[in-house]
């Protein structure tokens, strides 16, 4: 597959590429796909990402404008100048089929070889060093680089050839360039121009396109037709024909496509200024799913061996694509809670998901809507749905049952049940509705509800969580109190074993091997299997879930999925139901939630399943990690002797340049103690890589499983070793080994030599020692058989005897044996029950979130579950034998003591505190210490036990609270305001003691009263509107109202009104603070009439005399005549100057009437102003004014009106002498009290930086713009015209930019 090279406009058009980025909006479309983003904190040195390449050991290379970097899916290794690179500034990177780095930089070409990066300047004929933009690898083995100015070089480390640039394409500019053969290449340029290159000449090829495309690069797919990524869109070209042919998208594109890439399933990937996306290359459809990283520029894209895609930013770091196993739905998509509790898809093909609290959320595919008690729901506590086999929906609640028909909710009556409390649901294969309340089973079958009993009224009275049906029929019932099965007139037992019979059960389903699988809230799973009655502890046999499994499901290859306590987990099943492994999915798989909630699941047709957790609806699609993955490639990253680096050239002629590995290694008899380091390069699932190693004619078989990537090997004996790693992937699947060989040489007393001389002399002693031997043995032989035959006759009699005691004797052995054999037996049963006994304790113990303490009388501790350590920092190895007063606050110690004394003299029964602790690393948190005495059996306390609960954030809100209940008290009773808190139909519920003092009344005789009683008959419906419109955004929003006070007069108040939400952002009450503005408003009033007399005076004197002036010129002038003595031109000079004195007093006399005061007029005055400047100048002028309904007269504040005039009537002016602009537009933008004005032309644009020191008119504009303390933006590029931007938010005292 041929990767997209892209080249950026950046370094060429900067200014160009960031305006570039604001012209596209986010998509509206929600993120649904996962990304890894990793950036300077996870250790990229630079933000900005050029290019990707992947090296043959596995290895993923960023080229950043900071530097080069390795990742090996955990760690990055970075490099930079101070390693021998040329430049910080990487633009490519290129793995040549020497097993060597190329490496473009902005300064030039960097190789490296696995030991040294070495720096070649590539300089043009007057000495500059060339910048390497991209860098491709010939046929013949040179390097071919593609370099500024559209200029290629061939190189190689002896020469530098540079290709003469054709005429024609002097003036253009390569934009993209890809490899199709080793020895052709294909080029795109900005002018829409396709070339082809065959390692000689270029060849411009004749295709054209009526659009004219401009071409910001080009791609090759699987099928061998080019992508060319134009401005104007995309567009496809087949070698041989003579058109381009525009590709069309079924949904409009949001932003401008930078790069494309095909990956391994025939989709096409793009990277936008707004983030990326994938399609059909064949349709045009997009995958809505996979837009992501919004607000991002995405720049380059790379797929790697394990099919992981890459993508790099511009200064947003990189970004990997998690795959398609998980889609999932959170708040930021629209749902109305984070924990979602049960999920269900009707008929329609909508999703319905439920809260606790919450009500639900209904998903049609593009936009969620929300119910609640205010649509009909009877509660908004949602645990379980159902949809019957109408199409009508159940809801089950905290307190009854919901039924939805499609248009309205139905509440049922709680007498038709037998609890109010729906806890769980299920249809069975007949259509019949099963609801578990929490006191036991109705169904609902003929439109009425039966309370299922069986024989002499037996039935289940425990809270039923979950309900499910056995393939022979039978109903099965998961409760508090165990697992009940219902074969349709009674009751009976899963099973007579009492480990299960009382347990809380959290989640049941039955497999396609006739077997029950269950889970309690102590963390145990379960199989039992029907046919033989067997239940097996899980635990006891194969690796399980951590924690507690909170919902199971069956995938359709027979796996069973479940959602739990730390994510979600799969096992998977070979043919008769036993497990084969065990997977879980993280965050590198998508899965970016935790905990997920009980029987919170649902399951597609196409086999997906939803799971709801307590941070959205996720979707886990089973099959999508089906395929295979390839096995790893382990290799060696260095070989240590006695822990220490050695520097193999001095041992061995040949070593290897990466990782410095050598070459047939032969060590001495006292380098025997050798560590091997070794890696297998993941970048799916780094953290769930595992290793097997083995030194062959040492070890007998494979080390264990481990995360380790050394195995270290001490006392060698001499001899000749293969040194043998395997690497397993995250799917299970092993590498073949990599082999090592080495020796060990033998010392010199262990050489062949040594042996054969020892041999010589040990024959030669033991020949002289056998002649010597063989005399004295003829000597002794005689005297020895008289000897014997006198001690035979002795032993003969004695051995009669003895064998008749032996027969004896064994007997009473064998008979002891036995019973002893059986003592053992039983002794080892109870060990092992007891073994399992306490296994199950540690689990449910260290499963808790609570710490459980034994201590003996004196206090130190001598048990402590794993909590501890989560809550105070201490291990508990370091704990156990320690005092626990040593982690108390000093302030708590006293007071505890008496606690502790009172505890152990038996005067109280158990002690209950809150207090404060002292962690390990000093930090200082609130607990809840629960403790009572232990007595042995004759009646002595021998101690203490009881459980630590981390309440630190509840008691910091506690304080929290207080305080600021306190402060605020202080600061609304001492204010200058009057504060006021007000329910929902505004009515008083506190009133602050200002009020008295402002407007006489007393904060007593307000209280139960509404602000209507006392505002002004003409601010009450303005009020009214000003109340809906801070309840509908919640958000803090002033006015002025007159409020009547005692003396019976009305007084002007500026009025602040802030919402109050709770938890749920429901509103709840009202807080305000009022000013007395009577003098300001009255004095605003006297200036306004001041202002439209003054402007009416110009007028009448002012704008009469000037008018007069120019008109009496022009007689004077008609009377005389043609003049040449000057007076004509002086009169001409008058009459313009009366003119111009005329139009300034105009413009003056508008600005001064307080009638001109508010958006609209200054928009029409603009409107007209430019309207008439560009009549008759070929210039066309466009203006436009968008505002919400309410705000078309928004008012300004005195003194906007001519500032703003002022500074667009000087852009116009300069666009029109300086733009050369072939269009000219105004556009005005006013809602919620926000101010936008801009002012954009097309013209020739200019330098933005040197102009400000040039030209006076534009620092007018900004002094201007500061003193009404507006925010004014200037932008302006080569050929991209400039545009003007005024904006602020209008309030009381002016505005705010």
């Amino acid at each position: 597959m041929l990767k997209l090279y892209f080249f950026s406009f950046e370094k060429k058009y900067p200014l160009f590429f960031i305006i570039l980025i604001g012209l596209f909006p986010s998509s509206l479309q929600a993120q649904y796909y996962s990304f890894a983003h990793y950036s300077i904190e996870e250790g990229l040195p630079q933000t900005s990402v050029n290019h990707f390449a992947q090296d043959r050991f596995g290895y993923l290379w960023i080229a950043t404008s900071g530097g080069l970097s390795r990742f090996d899916g955990q760690n990055f290794r970075n490099f930079g100048m101070q390693d021998g690179i040329s430049s910080s500034y990487v633009t490519s990177i290129l793995e040549t089929s020497d097993q060597q780095l190329a490496i473009a930089t902005y300064n030039g070409l960097t190789i490296y070889d696995g030991i040294t990066f070495t720096s070649h300047t590539i300089a043009n004929e007057s000495g500059k060093s060339l910048e390497v933009r991209r860098v491709f690898e010939h046929a013949d083995g040179r390097l071919l680089l593609l370099l500024p100015q559209n200029q290629l070089a061939f190189w190689s480390p002896d020469t530098v050839e540079f290709m003469a640039v054709p005429s024609a394409m002097a003036e253009k500019y390569i934009t993209g360039m890809v490899q199709t053969s080793s020895e052709t290449y294909w080029a795109t340029t900005y002018d829409g121009d396709l070339l082809r290159f065959d390692g000689g000449n270029w060849r411009m090829l004749p295709v054209t396109h009526p659009s004219q495309p401009n071409f910001n690069g080009l791609c090759r797919d699987s099928s061998g037709r080019f992508w060319l990524i134009g401005e104007q869109g995309l567009f496809t070209y087949q070698p041989g024909e003579t058109k381009f042919r525009e590709f069309n998208f079924q949904d409009e594109l949001q932003a401008l496509v930078f790069s494309l890439m095909p990956d391994a399933k025939g989709r096409m990937w793009a990277a936008t200024s707004n983030g990326v996306f994938c399609f059909d290359p064949i349709n045009g459809k997009i995958d809505m799913k996979s837009h992501g990283l919004e607000g991002s520029v995405v720049r380059d894209i790379f797929q790697d061996r394990e099919g992981n895609i890459w993508f790099g930013s511009y200064d947003d770091g990189m970004f990997k694509f998690r795959g398609e196993t998980f889609t999932h739905l959170r708040t930021e998509h629209g749902l109305y809670e984070k924990s979602v509790f049960s999920i269900l898809k009707d008929q329609r093909g909508d999703y319905w998901f439920s809260y606790i609290p919450g009500g639900l959320d209904r998903y049609d595919g593009e936009k969620v809507h929300h119910y609640g008690p205010k649509e009909g729901l009877l509660n908004d506590f949602i645990y379980c749905s159902v949809e019957d086999s109408l199409g009508d929906l159940w809801f089950g609640s905290n307190y009854g049952l919901t039924r939805y028909d499609g248009e309205l909710f139905h509440s049922i009556p709680p007498a038709d049940l037998p609890n109010q409390r729906i806890l769980s649901s299920f249809r069975d294969s007949g259509g019949h509705l099963w609801f578990g309340t929490a006191k036991g089973v109705v169904k609902y079958q003929d439109g009425q509800f039966v309370s299922v009993q069986g024989k002499q009224g037996n039935q289940c009275t425990s809270a039923v969580t979950a309900i499910d049906q056995l393939p022979d029929q039978r109903m099965i019932f998961g409760t508090k109190e165990g697992i009940y099965i219902w074969n349709g007139s009674d009751y009976s037992s899963l099973s007579e074993n009492q480990a299960i019979q009382n347990e809380y059960i959290l989640a049941m389903v039955a497999d396609a091997h006739q077997s029950l699988w269950f889970s309690t809230i102590n963390g145990l799973l379960f199989r039992f299997h029907f046919p033989s009655g067997e239940l097996m502890k899980m635990h006891e046999k194969t690796d399980v879930p951590p924690g507690m499994i909170y919902s199971m499901e069956i995938a359709q290859d027979g796996s069973l999925v479940m959602g739990t306590q730390r994510g979600i987990y799969r096992l998977l099943l070979d043919r008769q139901g036993e497990v084969q492994q065990m997977i879980n999915y993280g965050k590198n798989d998508g899965f970016c939630g935790m905990e997920a909630n009980s029987n919170a699941t649902f399951i597609e047709q196409d086999g997906s399943i939803w799971i709801g957790t307590v941070d959205g609806a996720y979707k886990f699609k089973p099959d999508a990690q089906s395929k295979q993955l390839a096995p790893l490639v382990p290799h060696l990253t260095g070989i240590q002797l006695q822990y220490q680096k050695v520097n193999w050239k001095e041992h061995v002629d040949s070593v290897q340049n990466w990782f410095q590995i050598p070459i047939g290694l032969n060590l001495s008899y006292q380098e025997n103690h050798v560590i091997f380091s070794y890696q297998g390069v993941s970048l799916l699932n780094s953290d769930k890589v595992r290793y097997q190693f083995k030194l062959d004619n040492f070890d007998e078989a494979w080390s264990p499983v481990t995360k380790r990537t050394e195995a270290v090997y001490a006392n060698v004996p001499p001899g000749d070793y293969v040194f043998q790693v395997r690497a397993q992937n995250a799917r299970g699947v092993w590498s073949s080994p990599l082999d090592f060989a080495f020796s060990v040489a033998p010392p010199f007393w262990q050489t062949w030599w040594f042996y054969l001389g020892l041999a010589v002399f040990i024959t030669s002693s033991i020949r002289g020692y056998a002649l010597w031997n063989l005399r004295n043995e003829r000597k002794q032989r005689r005297a020895l058989e008289q000897e014997v035959n006198k001690r035979t006759q002795e032993i003969q009699n004695l051995n009669d005897n003895l064998e008749e005691r032996v027969h004896q004797r064994t007997y009473e052995l064998e008979e002891s044996t036995r019973q002893l054999a059986e003592e053992v037996q039983l002794r080892k049963q109870h060990q092992e029950r007891i073994a399992r006994q306490e296994r199950e304790y540690r689990l449910l113990v260290n499963n808790l979130r609570e710490v459980i303490f034994k201590a003996d009388f004196d206090g130190g501790f001598i048990f402590l579950n794993e909590r501890w350590e989560g809550i105070t920092g201490y291990t508990v190895e370091e704990s156990i034998g320690q005092n626990y007063l040593l982690i108390l606050h000093p302030e708590e110690q006293k007071r505890h003591q008496s606690y502790q004394k009172q505890l152990l003299e038996g005067t109280v029964p158990y002690v209950e505190e809150e207090l404060r602790i002292i962690k390990k690393d000093g930090a200082i948190v609130w607990v809840k210490v629960s403790a009572r005495v232990e007595y042995d059996s004759e009646g002595k306390i021998t101690g203490m036990s009881g459980s630590l609960m981390d309440i630190d954030q509840r008691k910091r809100a506690e304080f929290a609270l207080r305080g600021s209940e306190e402060k605020y008290r202080f600061l609304a009773e001492n204010t200058q305001d009057i504060i006021t808190l007000q329910d929902l139909n505004m009515g008083y519920t506190y009133v602050s003691p200002r009020i008295r003092e402002v407007a006489g009344h007393e904060p007593e005789d307000l209280l139960g009263k509404t602000s209507f009683d006392f505002l002004h008959p003409d601010d009450r419906e303005p009020y009214y509107h000003f109340r809906q419109q801070v309840m509908d955004t919640q958000e803090l929003a002033s006015t002025i109202l007159r409020f009547l006070t005692t003396e019976g007069v009305y007084r002007y108040y500026e009025t602040s009104l802030q919402p109050i939400v709770d938890e749920n952002r429901q509103l709840v009450h009202f807080i305000s603070s009022s000013r007395d503005v009577t003098e300001k408003v009255k004095l605003t009033q006297e200036i306004e009439k001041v202002r439209t007399k003054v402007a009416q005076d110009f007028h009448d004197e002012m704008g009469n005399n000037l008018a007069s002036i120019s008109v009496l010129s022009q007689i004077i002038q008609s009377k005389l005549g043609e003049q040449t003595n000057g007076i004509g031109s002086l009169l001409t000079k008058i009459d313009t100057a009366s003119k111009n004195l005329f139009y300034g007093t105009r413009d003056f006399i508008w600005a001064i009437d307080p009638k001109n005061d508010n958006v609209q007029e200054v928009y029409f005055n603009l409107k007209d102003f430019g309207e008439e400047l560009f009549e008759n100048t070929g210039v066309s002028f466009l203006a436009n004014f968008e505002t919400c309904e309410e705000q078309q007269g928004l008012k300004l504040p005195s003194g906007w009106s001519r500032q703003i005039v002022l500074i667009f009537k000087e852009a116009l002016t300069n666009a029109l002498k300086y733009a050369q602009a072939n269009t000219v537009q105004l556009e005005f933008c006013v809602c919620d009290n926000a101010f936008e004005a801009s002012l954009q032309d097309d013209g020739v644009g200019f330098d933005l930086h040197s102009s400000q020191q040039t030209f006076r008119g534009i620092k007018n504009m900004q002094e201007r713009a500061r003193k009404i303390r507006l925010d004014l933006q200037l932008k302006s590029a080569c050929r991209q015209g400039t545009s003007v931007r005024l904006k602020g938010k209008i309030t009381q005292n002016g505005g705010e930019n």
